[in-house]
Formats: structure tokens, sequence, C-alpha cells
């Protein structure tokens, strides 16, 4: 993540603001090991920083992201800004967004921007970035297998921290976070076809939660992760653990909008064709299948609970797993990259 500390803050530190300075040496101990960077937005000069004696021990690296600063006109990463909070929400109190006593987020419609206070900065920033998913053992694995297929390097435990949401009791999670931390929430749309009305009472729990946190919420555009598992890794994985038969490999024979939504740990069974809507999106293929006989006789079974575990093996056919969502992949890994 990009940090800019306010020039206020600077000057309050130069004129012997002991607590101030302490603040701002625990931000740039950060910055020297590499969890955030530094960019100066308003600061003229370093000379009378790297002078001083609370500061003179990170010289070079203050030296160094100044002279980034200066030749670099646009950031991949939104900024962070941390400052002095008392006067600042009276100057952008039309657009403010989010306000705690030290969190404000800002949008004029142009610029989404975030400032912190130097309080903030033991939860906000010393802590990695939270990914609170439902599932931390599933979760983690696919996350990491799509973040190293896209960027060939693993995620950065030092910057990231995956919590277990626990299904259902992931809402009660979210809402325990008092201080400020940097928060995504992952989680799957658990649509069972498209336009599945239960699911956007779902995600509309979620927004509402989110969106009083300040956390930043994704959802999967598929019922879960184990519906981005390709056909080629699942196919292997299946064989390799004997759960490839003439119940289960009906499943590959579906067509692939289909397979979005398809319960892979479970399957397809009588009971859940009750369901009108259901049973219209699987009609026509589950004929298509078994060659126009009864449909009943064309239910699919699923490859059980642990048929995640595929991820483990997802580097092997890394382009595969790449083209089943390369554009929502490349969108979450980039969200993670910025809140990083």
């Amino acid at each position: 993540m990009v940090i800019s500390i306010s020039n206020k803050l600077w000057q309050s530190a130069l004129n012997g603001d002991k607590s101030i300075a302490i603040g701002i040496r625990s931000i740039l101990s950060l910055i020297e090991t590499a969890q955030h960077s530094l960019h100066f937005e308003s600061v003229e000069s370093v000379d009378k920083i790297i002078e001083n004696d609370e500061f003179i021990s990170f010289k070079d690296v203050i030296r160094s992201y100044y002279t980034q600063s200066y030749y670099t006109s646009e950031l991949e990463s939104e900024i962070v800004r941390v400052t002095d909070m008392n006067s600042l929400k009276e100057t952008l109190d039309t657009y403010i967004e989010h306000y705690t006593d030290k969190l404000i987020e800002y949008n004029n419609g142009s610029e989404n921007m975030k400032f912190i206070s130097l309080d903030a900065v033991k939860t906000y920033l010393s802590e990695p970035l939270h990914i609170v998913v439902e599932n931390s053992n599933s979760d983690k694995l696919f996350f990491s297998m799509i973040y190293h297929a896209l960027h060939n390097k693993n995620l950065d435990n030092r910057k990231v921290k995956f919590v277990h949401g626990g299904g259902s009791e992931t809402p009660k999670i979210l809402s325990s976070y008092n201080e400020p931390h940097r928060v995504i929430c992952i989680i799957d749309s658990d649509k069972l076809y498209p336009n599945d009305p239960k699911s956007e009472e779902k995600i509309a729990e979620y927004f509402t939660i989110c969106n009083e946190f300040n956390h930043k919420l994704i959802v999967l555009e598929r019922r879960e992760i184990e519906n981005y598992i390709p056909d080629t890794l699942l196919k292997k994985w299946a064989i390799d653990n004997q759960k490839l038969n003439t119940k289960t490999s009906k499943y590959f024979d579906l067509p692939k909008e289909v397979k979005k939504f398809f319960d892979l740990k479970k399957g397809l069974c009588k009971k859940s064709l009750e369901c009108p809507n259901l049973s219209a999106f699987y009609n026509q293929c589950l004929v298509d299948i078994n060659d126009g006989e009864n449909v009943e006789n064309a239910l699919i079974e699923g490859f059980g609970r642990n048929v995640y575990t595929a991820f483990e093996n997802a580097l092997d056919f890394s382009e595969d797993l790449v083209e089943e969502a390369k554009a929502e992949f490349e969108f979450i890994t980039k969200i993670i990259d910025m809140y990083a």
C-alpha cells in the first residue's frame, strides 16, 4: 500500500513533537521492510527531515522514495494519507463517505481518498491485509493459486492474512472490527442458477455490513470456488482420487454456463429439481446428456466435499485455470495488491 505523510505531521515532528516523531518512525519501519511504499505529495525538501536526529537512521529509504515521488506522476495503488484529523473533517465534509475519529474516506466523484490518524497506524498499516473468507482452508488455497497463476509469485504472507469466517458466522467476524483495518471480504455467490433471488438476499446483507465497517466486498460470479476448477484439472483429480465413474462423468457433458452453478460437492439429485427454477435451468441439458431418455436417470453425482483439493495441483494447469475466468481473477488480484 502507498502511504503519504502530511506536511503538517512532518513539520510537527521537526518542531520537537516526540509523539508524532515516534508515530512517523513506526511508519518508516514498515517502509524499510518493504511492507508498504512511501509517496511524498507536499514536502518541498527532505534535507531537513534526513538531517533530523529522529529520522537520520531512515535517510536512505526517505531519499529513495522522495526521488521516486518526484519522477512518478501516476500510482498503481491508491494512497492512504496519514494526517492530523482535527481539522480535516470540516474541510472535506461534503464528500465524506465513511468517518470515524481515526479514518475518513472521501469521494468527490472523480477521486477516492483515504485519510487515517497516527493512532490508526498500528491496526491499519502494521497489521497485514485481512482477507475474510467463508472457509480459510479451501479459499486460501484457491486465491493463492489464482494469484500465482497470474503473477508467477506467491502471495506475501507478511502483507496478507486469511481470516476464517465460518460460513454463516462470517457476518459476525466482519462486524467485530472495532478499530480501522484493511479488510477485503470475498464470498461465494451461492447462486443455484443465474439471477437466484436467495443469493441476492445474502449479498445485500454482506453489502450492508461491509459498507458500515468500511470493508471491501467481492462476490464471486459463480456459485462457489469449486466452480472455477478447469475440466482438465478436475478430471485428473477425479481419476487420482477414484471419483470418476458413470455418475460423476456426466458433469463434463454439461454446458459451460450450467457448470458455473452446479454443486460439485453434492451433485444434482431428484429433490433439487423440485425447485421449478432449478428444474427449468437443468432440464434441457439433462435430456441432452441422457440421449432424450427419462431426466431422472441423468441426475449427476457430486465429487465430494474435498473436491477443492484439486487446486493443490492447479499450477500444473495454470493456463486452464486462468482461462476459466481471467477478467474476474485479474480484478480480484488487483484489489488484493491495491489493499496489501
